[in-house]
C-alpha cells in the first residue's frame, strides 16, 4: 500500500497482475469490489494519459489523445468469447506510426501488436478468446503526440455470440514509479 485515506487505498500492482475484482482485507474487515480492476501492461515508460470506454452500440465513437511524448492512451470495451471485432482509427493527428496492442480480460496480449499511420487505419480481431473487459492500448512512442477517434464494430455478416449484460469498468493502472 502506498497511500491510505478514510475512503480509498492506493497500491502498486505487482508485475503480472491480472484484471478482475479486487479483494481487500484490513483490520476493519474484508470486501470485494463490485467493479473490476483492469490491469494494463504498458511499456514501462510514461503513463496512461487518456482512457475511454466504448461498445459496438455506441453512436459516437470516443476520441483519445496523447499530449505528452512517451505516454499512451487506451480504450476499454466488453466482448464475448468467439466475437469478431473491427477497430477503426479515424481523424488521427499523430505524426508517426502508433503501435496498437489488444489485452484480454486477463491482461494477456491478444495476437501480435500492430500499428497504423496516417489519418486512418483499422485492425480486425477474430474469435475473441474470452468473455470480459478488453483494453486496446495505443502507444505512440517517445516522440509522437496527437489524437484519434476509435470506432468498435462487428464485421458485416459475421455471426456473433449472444451478448451478456455489460459490466462496469473501473480504470486502474499499474504504477510505473519506483
Amino acid at each position: 500500500m502506498t497511500r491510505r485515506t478514510a475512503t480509498a487505498i492506493t497500491v502498486k500492482a505487482p508485475p503480472g497482475a491480472v484484471s478482475g475484482p479486487l479483494h481487500v482485507a484490513t483490520r476493519d474487515g474484508r470486501t470485494t469490489t463490485a467493479q473490476r480492476f483492469v490491469a494494463v501492461s504498458g511499456t514501462g515508460a510514461g503513463q496512461v494519459e487518456s482512457s475511454q470506454t466504448t461498445s459496438t452500440a455506441d453512436t459516437t465513437a470516443p476520441t483519445v489523445a496523447v499530449t505528452t511524448p512517451g505516454n499512451w492512451a487506451e480504450v476499454h470495451f466488453e466482448a464475448e468469447a468467439g466475437e469478431d471485432l473491427d477497430f477503426g482509427f479515424s481523424g488521427s493527428t499523430f505524426n508517426r506510426p502508433v503501435t496498437v496492442r489488444l489485452l484480454s480480460p486477463t491482461g494477456v496480449q491478444v495476437g501480435s501488436g500492430t500499428s497504423y499511420s496516417g489519418a486512418a487505419g483499422e485492425r480486425e480481431v477474430q474469435d475473441a478468446p474470452l468473455a470480459g473487459s478488453y483494453v486496446l492500448l495505443l502507444e505512440p512512442g517517445s516522440t509522437n503526440i496527437g489524437a484519434v477517434t476509435v470506432t468498435l464494430l462487428n464485421p458485416a455478416g459475421a455471426a456473433q455470440p449472444a451478448r451478456s449484460s455489460p459490466t462496469a469498468v473501473t480504470p486502474c493502472w499499474r504504477s510505473t514509479d519506483g
